[in-house]
């Protein structure tokens, strides 16, 4: 089985350093990778992605699994999320951090699932994943970020409702 040579590595997560202990072809352009940490990870092989690393993280429960109190919050997650620091870096510090290496991080919220979606070139792959990997683990919560976001979405759903009544 060939991997391609940018991603033969071992995964380091700032600093959490995890070994590949086993590479395993599920199927055609399918390879499922186990971690000495216990996480197993799916790689799919794109003909057309070039350079560029696709990355999928989440698990089933979404909206759906939240109290109804709690939903409002869940869906200015990821407008929150955004505005936010990271694991000791303030929000700007992460910008330029992920522009710099072209890292792209989006958090998703639906009604059974939650999950980050990600995207990077090959050799920036340990920086997407530490980043999704802190966002699991060191996301913080910024009150004035979130106050933000919450007033911004008031007055969008606002103006929204006042142009449908007219």
């Amino acid at each position: 089985m060939h991997c391609p040579k940018t991603l033969k590595i071992s995964l380091i997560l700032f600093s959490l350093a995890n070994e590949i202990v086993s590479i395993v072809e599920v199927e055609e352009n399918i390879t499922e990778w186990k971690l000495s940490n216990g996480v197993t990870l799916y790689l799919h092989t794109l003909p057309d992605s070039e350079d560029s690393v696709y990355v999928y993280s989440g698990s089933q429960g979404g909206l759906a699994s939240l109290p109804p109190a709690l939903r409002a919050a869940a869906r200015m997650l990821p407008a929150t999320y955004l505005s936010t620091g990271l694991a000791g870096l303030t929000n700007e510090e992460l910008k330029r951090l992920m522009s710099a290496k072209q890292v792209y991080v989006q958090p998703h919220v639906e009604e059974n699932l939650h999950y980050f979606a990600g995207e990077s070139p090959a050799n920036a792959l340990p920086i997407l994943l530490s980043v999704i990997h802190h966002s699991y683990q060191n996301a913080t919560f910024n009150k004035r970020a979130y106050e933000q976001v919450r007033a911004q979405m008031t007055l969008e759903q606002t103006r929204y409702a006042e142009d449908k009544c007219q």
